[in-house]
């Protein structure tokens, strides 16, 4: 009762932190307990937000492939991670607001999951959960595991609150060999960690030019037009963008210049128009089926989880987050398209992914956002450097795909150590020789199997 007495103002306070707020302390919904099998337990992942369940969508979705006849739950804490939930996977999957981590609401919630095993997105550390998890004997997945410089300094410093914590995951599978040395040197050496890639990668793939050539015709986009996509915009950012769409001249005379703004946040939506009109232009918005139709008009996607494939039409691409101080959204999903990126100075949550990219001759960085605006500029001049980075950009994408494979081989052998899959299944889906290799690797009297 403590703890609502100090967090109860805070939650009638923030917006996010309301939503869900009666299933966050377990009251969860009669259709959502019908929709539990009553036989058998569930399989429950939990992701906090649209960028931790986008990037471990292709694990859920090959999960649900490959062992159909097991209910998937999956948790969210934000009302824009629930809704995109409830919109890819609904269709096979129950969705709910992840409980506060109180110890009677995690009790609750878990008599009434009943999970078989429980997987966590990217950094999700909740001490009574890690616990409840461990006393009834539940494997625990850490999928696509990460940690910034920054987080790393905190968990490190209370390494003896974290480590213990992190010893009882059965699995953690990390984006990158630095983050499962970060891991080990919380939790010590014989955590078991392994680094499988980044999961997100593997849901990067550009649709056929079909797809971008009717989605060019709804937006109203000439094959001939240029076109710059701001994807996961912040404030100042959008300002930014519209300085360089006005400063812009076709360096071949052909074409027009177009914008495509997709703010991050739901709640910018309507001051990113409200900015368009400053500027005496027309915002035409994805919500209401508008098309481009004029020089004066400016696309606002104002919807979420679309973004990526709108890349697909981009000539060049600014990831936002990056002149405001947030620190980066994800580089990599124009390069499913071979479409070069720019950004700002501040990417201290996509460091390792920047570096590399700038290594790779496929990012350029403005040190503010007049040298944004150059460099943006620059690109649309010069059609040979954006093949080159385009190209550059997606070919590193490709060699590094692959990570959901590899997270699947790992957590099977985990599911067949703790018998939530048996022999006959591996068989029906790999065939002999596939069973025989899961089998040899993994040890069913080992709890939390080290992988």
């Amino acid at each position: 009762m403590m703890a609502l007495a100090v967090f109860g103002p805070f939650l009638l306070i923030k917006k996010k932190a309301r939503a869900g707020l009666t299933q966050k302390f377990a009251n969860l919904p009669k259709a959502f307990q019908k929709s539990l099998p009553a036989d058998e337990q569930t399989v429950w992942l939990h992701a906090v937000s649209v960028g931790e369940f986008t990037a471990v969508l292709p694990f859920i979705k090959v999960f649900h492939e490959r062992y159909p006849d097991k209910k998937i739950v999956i948790s969210t804490t934000t009302a824009t991670g629930n809704k995109l939930a409830q919109e890819l996977v609904g269709d096979f999957a129950s969705i709910f607001y992840f409980p506060f981590d109180l110890s009677w609401v995690i009790k609750k919630v878990f008599d009434t999951v009943r999970p078989a095993i429980v997987f966590v997105a990217e950094t999700e550390l909740w001490p009574r959960f890690t616990h409840e998890c461990a006393k009834r004997n539940i494997p625990l997945v850490l999928l696509n595991g990460r940690i910034s410089p920054r987080s790393y300094r905190s968990y490190k410093m209370f390494s003896f609150i974290f480590g213990p914590m992190l010893k009882s995951f059965s699995l953690i599978g990390t984006q990158s060999k630095i983050e499962a040395q970060r891991y080990e040197t919380i939790a010590g050496q014989k955590l078991p960690v392994q680094a499988l890639g980044n999961l997100k990668y593997d849901n990067l793939v550009a649709p056929d030019q079909g797809e971008a050539t009717i989605l060019r015709r709804k937006l109203g986009i000439e094959e001939t037009d240029h076109v710059l996509v701001a994807g996961s915009t912040h404030e100042g950012e959008e300002h930014m963008v519209l300085e360089a769409l006005r400063d812009l001249r076709p360096s071949d005379d052909k074409g027009k210049y177009k914008l495509i703004i997709a703010p991050r946040h739901p709640e910018r939506f309507q001051r990113v128009a409200e900015i368009i009109r400053s500027f005496g232009l027309r915002p035409r918005h994805y919500s209401k089926n508008e098309a481009l139709e004029s020089d004066q008009d400016v696309y606002v996607l104002d919807a979420i989880g679309f973004l990526a494939k709108h890349y697909s039409v981009a000539t060049v691409a600014f990831v936002g987050g990056t002149i405001a101080k947030v620190g980066g959204h994800s580089l990599l999903e124009p390069y499913a398209y071979g479409v070069p990126v720019v950004c700002g100075p501040h990417l201290f949550k996509t460091k390792e992914t920047a570096k590399i990219l700038r290594e790779q001759g496929a990012l350029l960085i403005g040190k503010n956002a007049l040298e944004v605006q150059t460099l943006i500029g620059k690109l649309f001049a010069d059609p040979t450097l954006r093949r080159k980075m385009g190209d550059a950009g997606n070919s590193w994408l490709i060699d590094n795909q692959g990570a959901v494979e590899r997270a699947f081989t790992a957590v099977e052998k985990l599911m067949i150590a703790r018998g939530l899959t048996n022999s006959k299944e591996i068989e029906n889906l790999y065939g002999n020789t596939r069973q025989r290799q899961l089998l040899q690797t993994s040890n069913p009297n080992r709890r939390g199997a080290q992988l």
